[in-house]
């Protein structure tokens, strides 16, 4: 478990099956909003509809909780 360097909210960072590095809240998201929901999957992060695994918990990628996350977002086209 980390520390969001900006907020100091826990979170856990995954890979999502695309590669990329990806912090997400640490504890399971209960409410009804789909945006950035992640599903764990053998350590991928996998960003799937909210019912697609029924017994699994959701969680939400922090880049939407995060007060502070647009300083943190980088231009279109940045590595």
């Amino acid at each position: 478990m980390s520390e969001c360097r900006s907020c100091g909210a826990e979170i856990v960072w995954a890979q999502t099956e695309y590669g990329k590095r990806i912090p997400l809240d640490a504890a399971p998201y209960q409410g009804d909003d789909p945006r950035g929901l992640f599903v764990l999957r053998s350590g991928t992060a996998m960003a799937v509809p909210p019912d697609a695994f029924p017994d699994e918990p959701n969680y939400r990628t922090h880049f939407v909780t995060c007060p502070d996350r647009d300083a943190w977002r980088q231009p279109k086209g940045a590595a």
